[in-house]
């Protein structure tokens, strides 16, 4: 895209969730797909007309919560300041808050990675940081 796109990442472990029984077990094959072609077409407009917003959607999903349960509020908080503080172009205080956050979950490719970014950078923002970069690679 040529105009700069919000990118989030989420952090989960998909072994806590667990099976669950199908509510349209008895539903033909092809009514379960207009289903969930409904359901997501309303959640679509939802979004579109800001009644929802993937934070809701994310503060609310039960099985989000499930498979968050194992990572440590303190990892989050210090990812979700340094995330802050490095679109803000605060890249010294940023790389401090990953650092932190790194020691909690030393695994973390998202914080890895921003943290490797700005290091090449001497975790000072560029005089014409607009609160992105360019991606370049896949």
């Amino acid at each position: 895209s040529v105009l700069p796109l919000k990118l989030y990442t989420v952090d989960i472990n998909t072994q806590a969730l667990k099976p669950k029984e199908c509510k349209y077990e008895k539903v033909e094959s092809g009514q379960k797909k207009e289903i969930r072609l409904k359901k997501r077409k309303a959640f679509h407009e939802d979004l579109l007309k800001g009644r929802k917003t993937a934070r809701m959607l994310y503060a609310s999903d039960k099985d989000l919560d499930l498979m968050r349960a194992g990572i440590s509020p303190g990892f989050l908080r210090q990812f979700e300041e340094g995330y802050k503080c490095y679109i803000d172009g605060a890249w010294p205080h940023a790389s401090e808050c990953f650092k932190k956050a790194l020691v909690l979950n030393p695994n973390d490719g998202p914080t890895f990675a921003l943290l490797q970014y700005m290091e090449m950078h001497n975790s000072v923002a560029p005089p014409s940081w607009k609160g992105y970069r360019m991606l370049t690679e896949k």
